[in-house]
């Protein structure tokens, strides 16, 4: 008998791991690409998140920046109402002066005024003898 010829069955398995090669080669390929993929998406997503946090970093500054401002305003606020609450203090008893001083100026051109209605209702009660009497003390009667 002849001896079968091991040339097909070794080119059989050279094609067969040929094969299993080309196969792994696809599957590195596939992973490559999955690899790259995620790393990219990883770089994109630390990105954002840098930003994000380079966000809120810029938000707190500009926060301490308005308090500053504020508190500086409030400082500024509390020393005017201070110099107000002083001045106010300072002329108070002017105030209660002026305030009374009106009272009784009130009281004064009240009573004159009283005063001047009495006097004309009594030239008019009075007319003529109050007439009389004017005219002869000042020399002009007849």
């Amino acid at each position: 008998m002849a001896e079968p010829d091991h040339t097909t069955t070794i080119i059989a398995q050279l094609a067969a791991v040929g094969e299993q090669i080309a196969g792994i080669r696809r599957d590195l390929t596939r992973q490559d690409q999955t690899f790259e993929l995620e790393r990219q998406e990883s770089h994109l997503s630390r990105k954002e998140l840098h930003e994000k946090v380079n966000g809120v970093v810029e938000d707190v500054a500009t926060m301490r920046g308005d308090l500053k401002i504020a508190a500086a305003v409030s400082a500024q606020t509390r020393e005017v109402v201070d110099e107000l609450r002083t001045t106010v203090e300072a002329a108070a008893p002017t105030i209660a002066d002026v305030q009374t001083a009106k009272r009784f100026g009130a009281w004064i051109i009240g009573g004159g005024g009283a005063a001047a209605i009495a006097s004309g209702l009594a030239a008019m009660a009075w007319g003529e003898q109050f007439k009389a009497a004017i005219l002869h003390w000042l020399g002009l009667g007849k």
